[in-house]
């Protein structure tokens, strides 16, 4: 059977049954009579009984994921963006939108299946009633599938303060959703308080398809109802309706008898053009009631009027556009072409309700509120009446009123012009572009003006507070004129439109004129033209311009909220994606001055794309530090986190968070190199904090040029390898500093000193980062070129080794946290069992104390490791019943993997 011979159609709250008659170009029932008798129906249909029922989170409010929740297709979500759908029950959730951009949202969507019928498709051609009557009323399919069963939505919402981040405050509702155990999820109890507050502050708004004697609004109240939501869909059905049906076109019938309806009636793109008209006129709302609830619109409810007014103007353009394109689709589903749609979409667009003329109407109104607000600062003190009746008392009861009135009563030529386009949607012929964009003529004006005129008045105030009896002084919004005025008003009547203070008469002042009078008279003369030319030459020159060091911008990063106690730091960059992508985190361990800092700064820069050619660069990272240090002393002081939300625009696909560990082996000493051990395992160990679960891969950051690896850096890196339970050999991968052209020499001293890695090597030269393309002047032309081509072979190479990274994360398999916790749980139970035996182990030694003989006692330990590894295999065989004795075996040699003695490890495989 052919695609579009059968269509699954979501019912959208509609009473759709078995055997019903569908159109599918105007996207509703035929009538109830039904193409079978109900007898013949009940006795053809099977009926497969299903117990389904899943819960699943909704973080967007775009069109598109409310659409895939419902299960709809392209031909019905363009039905009801052109408004042919009347949804009901729980698909109300397609017409519930956010009013604020100040409103966080978290929608919870449950979905329960009970049963499905349908009729085979062998007998739907038997016993088939007369199709002409039905053909003539415009039926195109059958319904011969019905899934039943019962939708919900949760709807959270959580109102925002001037002070808060909606996006974090979104996020913080998410995780408090997604680790609620009655939705479905694994419980996870939040040890520290979050600054958004607690549940208290979400509110709920509760869509089913079946009617609630009590509907939760509480986020406790929704918690509860989802526990009793699965007992409430009771076995038999009762609560249950069609939530999915099957149509069979009446084509396969009666082919004669029915033209083919496509499914999709236009194209996708079409469609996606349409829906944005629709969207960005629906934020256009949503700003409109954020400005209303300014508190500026408290005493001046004349800007509360201008917005409500847009709102409505806008709501008269959403239903005309709809209207439009209710006919285009008709018009395309009844064999037109789909220039129809594409016209419409062409003049909303050339409209005076295009995106860019809405947002220049809200910035002058938003200019208009702020200039009130400055205003009102001057004039503290001063009552602000609201209406004309208020005016009319004060007037009435004081034999003089003086009032400072801002003009925003004035008709607004833009609502006027777009009141007049509303069915059209065309611009009005008269009306020019400088009337859509022009400001209120008093915001024209230079604001001085209206300033000197506030101080006027508060002078005069001021004089007269002792007349406050006879005289008041206020200030209105209700204007009728253009301009900013004082209006003066003596019993009742106004006397002046424009006053200013009359001013203080000064001193008599005497004045004594001298007059002389003198003529002189001039010989004549002749006068003879005279033109001389100087010529001058002169040698020039022009240097090539001299390129300064590239611009250096600093990321904007968002603090994200941690305890008090905490030894991290946590900040994010970026807006958290809508949709679901990969998150890869990658940790940098290295010793002090092995350019950790500048090494995220440089990730930064090829994470946002920039090339050599750019005069600017990124930084995230202060390497500088506190003060101005040497790089003997770690700029890192506290585990940093560094979190970068995916974004198209980004090189790499997935959200990266970098943790920049303290630099050890510095001046702090041994005692800093514990403390810094013990931040990682503190952050290994209270994962519930920064809610992270996972490692990607552990990057070991270290300089090329290092002929051989000290003591300390062997039994640090050592350590941390203890840290995991198990071999990460494929997750650790090199990162090497200040690379050239040669073979790093330090790869040869980590291979002999048995650090495990990855195969993927990453080299770096980061001192081109911030340097200029062009440092000499015209003189020094061929060094010029020869130091350009140099730095720009390094920074390709550093640009080619950071793709290389990036891209060889996305294959690693994750560490999961949970593994870090038992590895950290064996590795003290080993120190501690060491410690016992045989006072600590050797290569701890070596790595606390830094003598000259360091090599030697290297060797030393392996031979110490080794003997201690056999004393350990014969305690094997003496204590093979001790269970105790045998975790201890098994976590000694763990450790012993990691170590030095690797090499060796194949000595022990007999015992």
């Amino acid at each position: 059977m052919a695609e579009d011979d059968v269509r699954w159609l979501a019912t959208l709250g509609r009473r759709i049954e078995l055997g019903m008659l569908y159109d599918c170009r105007r996207e509703k029932v035929v009538s109830k009579s039904k193409l079978w008798h109900d007898d013949e129906m009940r006795k053809a249909c099977v009926v497969h009984h299903i117990n389904q029922c899943n819960f699943s989170i909704i973080s967007s409010n775009e069109v598109d994921d409310k659409a895939a929740a419902l299960r709809m297709d392209n031909a019905l979500k363009a039905s009801y963006l052109c408004g042919l759908v009347d949804v009901r029950g729980s698909a109300k959730y397609l017409e519930d939108k956010i009013q604020s951009c100040r409103q966080a949202r978290v929608t919870v969507h449950h979905r329960s299946t009970t049963a499905f019928t349908e009729l085979p498709l062998q007998r739907c051609r038997s016993n088939v009633k007369d199709l002409n009557q039905f053909e003539q009323k415009g039926a195109t399919h059958v319904v011969i599938g019905v899934v039943y069963g019962v939708q919900s939505f949760f709807i959270f919402d959580r109102k925002c303060s001037s002070k808060e981040n909606a996006t974090e405050v979104r996020n913080h509702l998410l995780h408090v959703i997604e680790n609620e155990g009655a939705f479905g999820k694994r419980v996870t109890r939040l040890s520290t308080p979050s600054k958004y507050g607690n549940v208290e502050n979400i509110f709920c708004r509760f869509l089913v398809d079946f009617s609630l004697e009590v509907e939760p609004k509480t986020y406790k109240d929704a918690v509860s109802m989802a526990k009793k939501l699965p007992l409430m869909i009771e076995k038999n059905g009762v609560n249950s309706i069609p939530i999915l049906v099957r149509l069979l076109s009446l084509n396969k019938l009666n082919p004669q008898l029915v033209k083919s309806v496509g499914q999709n009636s236009c194209s996708e793109h079409v469609l996606n053009e349409f829906q944005r008209i629709l969207e960005r006129t629906n934020a256009m709302q949503v700003r409109c009631n954020d400005l209303k609830n300014n508190d500026i619109c408290k005493d001046f409810p004349q800007f509360s009027a201008r917005f409500e007014e847009m709102s409505a103007i806008l709501d008269n353009f959403i239903k005309s556009i709809k209207q439009k394109g209710a006919r285009a689709l008709l018009e395309i589903r009844s064999g037109g072409k789909e220039q129809t749609i594409r016209d419409v979409i062409r003049d909303s667009n050339q409209s005076p309700f295009r995106e860019q003329q809405l947002s220049v109407w809200i910035k002058h109104k938003e200019h208009e509120m702020n200039t009130v607000a400055e205003c009102l600062k001057l004039l503290a003190g001063v009552p602000v009446i609201q209406s004309q009746d208020d005016l009319n008392q004060l007037r009435s009861r004081y034999s003089r009123v003086v009032c400072f009135s801002f003009p925003l009563t004035a008709p607004d030529d833009c609502l006027i012009v777009l009141s007049q386009s509303t069915d059209s949607l065309k611009q009005t012929p008269h009306v020019t572009e400088h009337s859509l964009r022009s400001q209120s003529p008093w915001l024209i004006e230079h604001n001085a003006t209206t300033k000197s005129l506030a101080a006027h008045f508060m002078e005069l105030y001021k004089k007269n507070w002792n007349t406050q009896t006879s005289s008041r002084f206020v200030v209105s919004g209700f204007g009728s004129g253009v301009h900013v005025a004082i209006l003066v008003f003596e019993q009742g009547r106004q006397v002046h439109t424009i006053f200013e203070p009359p001013k203080r008469l000064g001193s008599k002042v005497g004045h004594t004129v001298v007059h002389s009078d003198e003529r002189s008279s001039f010989s004549q003369f002749l006068v003879q033209s005279h033109e001389d030319y100087i010529l001058d030459i002169c040698r020039i020159s022009q240097s090539d311009p001299v390129e300064s060091d590239p611009q250096i911008l600093t990321i904007p990063l968002i603090e994200r909220s941690s305890s008090a106690t905490a030894t991290y730091r946590s900040y994010s960059f970026g807006r958290l994606p809508s949709s679901d992508i990969h998150h890869k985190v990658i940790m940098l361990f290295g010793a002090t001055g092995a350019g950790k800092s500048t090494l995220i700064n440089a990730m930064i820069n090829y994470i946002l794309g920039v090339k050599w050619e750019d005069d600017y660069r990124f930084k995230i990272v202060d390497e500088r530090g506190e003060g101005r240090q040497s790089q003997a002393h770690s700029q890192t002081k506290h585990i940093t986190l560094y979190t970068i939300y995916g974004n198209r625009h980004h090189k790499i696909p997935y959200t990266v968070t970098l943790v920049d560990t303290p630099g050890f082996a510095n001046t702090g000493g041994i005692g800093r190199d514990k403390a810094i051990s013990n931040q990682i395992q503190d952050f290994f160990s209270h994962s519930e904090d920064h809610h992270m679960d996972h490692i990607d891969a552990v990057g070991l950051v270290v300089q090329a040029s290092r002929p051989r690896l000290t003591p300390t850096e062997v039994y640090v890196f050592d350590s941390i390898m203890s840290s995991f339970a198990f071999d990460i050999k494929r997750n650790i991968i090199l990162l090497i500093t200040f690379c050239d052209a040669k073979k790093p020499s330090v790869i040869q001293a980590i291979d002999e000193a048995g650090i495990a890695h990855n195969e993927t090597i990453c080299r770096f030269n980061n001192s081109v980062l911030y340097s200029s393309k062009s440092t000499y002047g015209a003189v020094d032309s061929d060094i010029e070129d020869d130091e350009d081509s140099i730095d720009k072979v390094l920074w390709n190479m550093e640009m080619k080794s950071m793709a290389q990274l990036f891209e060889a994360v996305i294959h690693l398999e994750p560490i999961t946290f949970a593994l870090l916790k038992e590895g950290l749980i064996e590795s003290i139970c080993v120190t501690k069992q060491e410690t016992q035996v045989g006072g600590g182990s050797g290569r701890k030694e070596v790595g606390l104390n830094h003598t000259k003989s360091g090599l030697l006692a290297e060797k030393k330990v392996e031979s110490t490791e080794e003997k201690k590894a056999v004393e350990v295999a014969r305690d094997v065989k003496s204590n093979r019943s001790s269970s105790a004795t045998g975790g201890r075996i098994r976590r000694f040699f763990k450790r012993f993997r990691f170590g030095r003695a690797r090499s060796n490890r194949d000595k022990y495989d007999h015992l």
